[in-house]
């Protein structure tokens, strides 16, 4: 919910992908700004997962121009694997 100083403010929001142990790889940054107190969006795309693993998908806002990005508390987890081939039976 945005307070009211925050409506038709600019934000940005960006898709995190939080490999487990190692450096989280940030996604592209979208923009946003919301009329209201509440606001939906849908946005699509996570950055290339880059080995088979788990991995957790999170979402970070910032104001346009500020330096510093600040997590939602919302994450996914997410796990990429590799299944043997199915046989296929006639």
């Amino acid at each position: 919910k945005f307070a009211p100083e925050e409506i038709d403010v600019p934000f940005e929001m960006r898709v995190v992908l939080l490999p487990s142990g190692r450096k989280p790889i940030p996604g592209k940054v979208f923009p946003l700004q919301s009329p209201g107190p509440r606001n939906h969006i849908r946005i699509a795309g996570i950055p290339p997962l880059p080995a088979w693993g788990e991995y957790e998908i999170a979402l970070e806002w910032r104001k346009v121009d500020a330096n510093a990005w600040t997590p939602t508390g919302a994450a996914w987890p997410i796990e990429l694997r590799q299944e043997p081939p199915r046989s296929v039976l006639n």
